[in-house]
């Protein structure tokens, strides 16, 4: 039961930040791209005020989704017992990694983003915009790997790892 958990919760973690991903970051790239080129589809000195609203939303759906997809992580390689496969803790750990990520490498660019004001403070703004994106995408890959992982597990199809059975 806490394997089809597992993967559900992890799933519908890499699938958020996929969409972050290919929609947001995108989105959030030509607003920089805009605002670099004079050519703002947003003016500069709204992007804060707009990602202050828009974080805090996306934090609250996604820190509670990573834990929970972490601890059915846990719960299904507990549940399996002596023949519980490794690759459930490694699958922990990789959805794990976005909440200490963000919170401290993701943290700076996220609270800058919120704080700046004026239109001097375009070139940091866009800056902070590249600084958040790239960041990004790191969880969206370690979650997606994984969600494959997951998958595989609960195929009974484990990925062969021989560092991961020492």
């Amino acid at each position: 039961m806490w394997a089809a958990i597992a993967a559900f919760l992890n799933g519908a973690h890499a699938g958020a930040l996929g969409f972050v991903s290919c929609v947001e970051t995108r989105t959030l790239g030509a607003l920089a791209d805009g605002i670099e080129r004079g050519h703002e589809v947003l003016p500069a000195e709204m992007v804060p005020r707009f990602f202050a609203v828009w974080w805090p939303h996306g934090r609250d759906m996604m820190a509670p989704l990573g834990l929970a997809a972490t601890a059915a992580h846990v719960a299904a390689f507990r549940e399996a017992g002596q023949a519980g496969h490794r690759q459930w803790l490694l699958c922990a750990g990789l959805v794990f990694f976005s909440l200490p990520w963000t919170m401290v490498l993701m943290g700076e660019s996220i609270s800058e983003l919120q704080a700046l004001k004026g239109r001097g403070a375009a070139p940091r703004i866009v800056a902070m915009i590249r600084t958040f994106c790239w960041r990004h995408h790191l969880r969206t890959i370690t979650s997606a790997a994984a969600f494959a992982l997951s998958l595989g597990l609960l195929e009974g199809r484990p990925v062969a790892l021989p560092w991961l059975s020492l």
